[in-house]
This record gives C-alpha cells, sequence and structure tokens, in this order.
C-alpha cells in the first residue's frame, strides 16, 4: 500500500529489489546524493508515472524500472555512461534524450516501450546491444549517430510503425534480424562503408528502396 517514499539526502544507494513490484507507489523523488540505483530497485512499480534521476546518479543498473508501465517521463542525466540491461524495459515511456555521456546501450534497455515514437542517440554511444529498441511498437523515428560501428542482433525487432533508417558511414556490420518484423520499413540507406548485411537482417519488412 505504498503511495509514496521521501528518501533521506544521505543515501548514496538504492539497493536491489528496493521497491521491487510496489504496484501503488505514484511519486518518487531521488535525492542528490544517490550515486547507484541498484538491479529491479523499482522493477514493476506500475503506477510510477515520471522519475527524475539527478546528476549524482553515475550508474543504472539491469532492470531499474523494468516494468514501469505508466512511466510516461524520465530524464537521465549526463552522468551515467551505460544504460544497463532492461533497465527501462516495458515502461510507458513516449520519448527518451539519451545524453551525450552515455557510451553504450545495453541489452533490451528499452525494449519493449510500446508507446515510445521517437529515439536520437548521440555520437557519443558507440555500441547498442541486441534488442535494445525490440517490440517499440510505436517507433516512427531513429537517428543512429555516426558512432555507433554495429547494429547488432534484433534491435529493432518488431518495431513495426519505423517507415526509414539511414545508417551512418560509421556502421561496418549490420546483424542478423537487426529490423525484423519492422513491417512499415519501406526505405533504407545503407552507405558504402557498411562491408557486411546479414542475409536475414531485414526479414519480415516491407522495403522497396535500399541505397
Amino acid at each position: 500500500n505504498l503511495t509514496s517514499v521521501a528518501l533521506p539526502d544521505s543515501l548514496i544507494r538504492i539497493g536491489e529489489t528496493a521497491f521491487y513490484q510496489c504496484g501503488s507507489l505514484t511519486s518518487i523523488v531521488i535525492p542528490n546524493n544517490v550515486i547507484i540505483i541498484d538491479s529491479g530497485a523499482f522493477y514493476e512499480c506500475f503506477r510510477v508515472e515520471s522519475v527524475i534521476i539527478p546528476n549524482s546518479v553515475t550508474t543504472i543498473r539491469e532492470h531499474a524500472f523494468d516494468g514501469c508501465v505508466s512511466l510516461r517521463s524520465v530524464t537521465i542525466p549526463n552522468s551515467i555512461i551505460t544504460i544497463e540491461d532492461s533497465a527501462f524495459k516495458n515502461c510507458g515511456i513516449e520519448s527518451v534524450e539519451i545524453p551525450d555521456s552515455v557510451t553504450s546501450i545495453e541489452w533490451r534497455a528499452f525494449s519493449e516501450c510500446n508507446k515510445l515514437k521517437s529515439v536520437v542517440i548521440p555520437n557519443s554511444v558507440t555500441t547498442i546491444k541486441s534488442w535494445a529498441f525490440s517490440e517499440c511498437s510505436s517507433l516512427e523515428s531513429i537517428v543512429i549517430s555516426n558512432s555507433v560501428t554495429e547494429i547488432d542482433c534484433g534491435t529493432f525487432t518488431n518495431c513495426c510503425n519505423l517507415k526509414s533508417v539511414t545508417i551512418p558511414n560509421s556502421v561496418a556490420k549490420i546483424w542478423r534480424n537487426a529490423f525484423e518484423g519492422c513491417a512499415g520499413l519501406a526505405s533504407v540507406v545503407i552507405r558504402s562503408s557498411t562491408t557486411e548485411v546479414d542475409e536475414e537482417a531485414f526479414p519480415s519488412t516491407a522495403i522497396i528502396t535500399r541505397e
């Protein structure tokens, strides 16, 4: 029955599964001294609508906000380097601004965010792991930074509203199932610098032109 929580300013770590499945929790204020939000800290807190993560936080561990289906808004600070596995999986976020500090978006980090419509990946990001944005069925627009070197297996699988994509010069390989099931994807631009495209990279798409 916990609906809100006030955490002390002295807190530096929100521990593993600290508020796991607190289904009545609607409000979270994270103090400015917190450094780590641990694994599953707010897992399936399905009534939480917004979170501001302060600049003191350097680490958001795997599944930290997984299953927060009402979470519409999240501010990720410039102190974060890695968005870890399933950190925001199955959330209700509609857009996300990834800060320039982030270098890696890990496995299923934003998977199943069915209301997510647009993503801009900054030039600081070099790695997007498998299934990072898979099953984001409302995703229409994705800007891939010119520092990403590979598009991994299943990264955008079943993003069925994605209409077009430009692969930047930095990408050398597009892996198997990277865009599988992107039924609305009719156009893709692949540069000459991309030397390897798996034969199953674009199955079940509507691609009409590939440059």
